[in-house]
């Protein structure tokens, strides 16, 4: 079995250092999961009745949860809260394209995730164009990409069961 998520440790200047080796058969059940933890997001009303959002988007962030089970852990040895670390995502955030056929994308692409498509479900990847964090896809479309996110770990419990000889193990981050 084959897993397309990527662990790495973050250098101190935030660049990115050694892989976090997935052990064979580590990879098999991983899930994740992004649950935004952003700042808090105030709403009021203005005086004509209008709601008003007051909110500041560098705040946006996410919680990182990836878990697996009935299989050995990642190395995972030396790593402990606060330990900086890179995730190349298994989940894909997805935008839809403005009318000029561009959208800018949140966080960087994992290499080659990036998917593109029409209303009517056709792909329209191999025409896209990317700058950077800018994809220009062809007409309307709709983009899909795995985020490279950069966290700090918050949680790293593993699981064993000696009778059963399974195991479980996961990984909670925030969000740089």
């Amino acid at each position: 079995m084959f897993t397309d998520l990527r662990i790495f440790r973050l250098n101190a200047d935030r660049t990115r250092g050694a892989e976090i080796a997935i052990s064979a058969g580590g990879d098999y059940g991983i899930t994740q999961s992004l649950d935004p933890i952003g700042g808090d997001v105030d709403m009021r009303y203005d005086v004509n009745g209008e709601l008003i959002i007051v909110e500041n988007p560098l705040f946006r962030k996410y919680e990182i949860s990836i878990s697996a089970r009935n299989m050995a852990a990642p190395a995972l040895g030396g790593l402990w809260r606060g330990t900086l670390i890179q995730v190349w995502s298994i989940q894909q955030l997805t935008h839809t394209t403005r009318a000029d056929g561009t959208v800018y994308l949140d966080r960087s692409p994992v290499p080659g995730s990036i998917d593109a498509r029409t209303a009517s479900g056709a792909s329209i990847t191999a025409a896209l164009e990317l700058d950077g964090r800018t994809v220009t896809a062809p007409g309307s479309a709709v983009v899909h990409y795995r985020p490279i996110l950069n966290g700090a770990l918050a949680e790293a419990p593993g699981n064993f069961d000696e009778d059963g000889g399974q195991s479980s193990w996961s990984l909670t981050l925030k969000e740089l």
